[in-house]
């Protein structure tokens, strides 16, 4: 049914702005302010709508801390990011 939500996780690889943020699904989710310019991983949780983010660590490519999660509504098609 298309009206139905998408179940599932979408993951993202992506390196947050200036002031530590990183664009998601037409959502902006701050996560560190001293971290700019830094590689993150963000999962969008589509059935459970969160969205969480994790450090990314080149010498500890294992460890990958949670930094913020959030809650998650998808866009309108007729919203404007």
């Amino acid at each position: 049914d298309p009206q139905q939500p998408l179940p599932g996780t979408v993951i993202f690889i992506r390196r947050t702005k200036d002031q530590g943020e990183v664009l998601l699904l037409g959502h902006t989710l701050p996560l560190d302010a001293t971290r700019p310019h830094r590689r993150v991983r963000g999962e969008v949780h589509l059935t459970r709508e969160a969205i969480t983010g994790f450090k990314l660590r080149r010498r500890e490519p294992q460890d990958q801390p949670q930094i913020k999660s959030r809650p998650y509504k998808p866009l309108n098609n007729h919203q404007k990011h």
